[in-house]
């Protein structure tokens, strides 16, 4: 994006590093962008930029300024009628760890039925809506191996059940 930009990378299972990667728009700006460094208690990323609305002003694009980006490891699961793709109130979402029969998290149905969870890093859950009058939904999610500054979202969509009458 600008002069100095900041990647990531990891070793390998070979021992070798492995090919950086960008860490994006979150992070980088059209000015130089350098010395990351990353606190995995608080979630937090710290660096220096010299990009502007820095707090010395006394020349354009001048000092380095120390700046935090937050990281997540939060997910947010919605429920949406599967017919009319609007939001379905009341919805009952539970997020479950593999193969376990009692959910991590099952908030409160409200009227947004939009639900944020912790969750773990690489670790694989399933996320399931239920309402009544609707068949349910499932998916899985597998939370990314690092930190994460944007937010992930799945959504579930519920199909309303039928009653037919036949008469002869």
């Amino acid at each position: 994006l600008g002069g100095f930009d900041v990647y990531k990378t990891r070793i390998g299972t070979n021992g070798r590093w492995k090919k950086a990667e960008h860490m994006g728009e979150h992070i980088n700006s059209s000015a130089n962008d350098v010395f990351f460094v990353l606190d995995k208690h608080s979630q937090r990323g710290y660096f220096s930029s010299n990009r502007s609305g820095s707090m010395n002003d006394s020349e354009e694009a001048c000092c380095y300024d120390i700046y935090m980006v937050e990281f997540l490891k939060q997910y947010r699961a919605i429920a949406l009628h599967d017919l009319k793709r609007t939001p379905l109130a009341y919805t009952k979402i539970s997020l479950y760890e593999p193969g376990q029969k009692i959910p991590v998290a099952s908030p409160a149905a409200d009227s947004l039925s939009s639900y944020n969870f912790n969750v773990d890093l690489n670790k694989n859950y399933t996320v399931i809506g239920q309402k009544e009058g609707f068949r349910g939904d499932t998916v899985p999610r597998l939370t990314p191996e690092e930190l994460w500054t944007s937010e992930l979202v799945d959504t579930l969509y519920l199909r309303p059940l039928l009653n037919l009458v036949v008469s002869v």
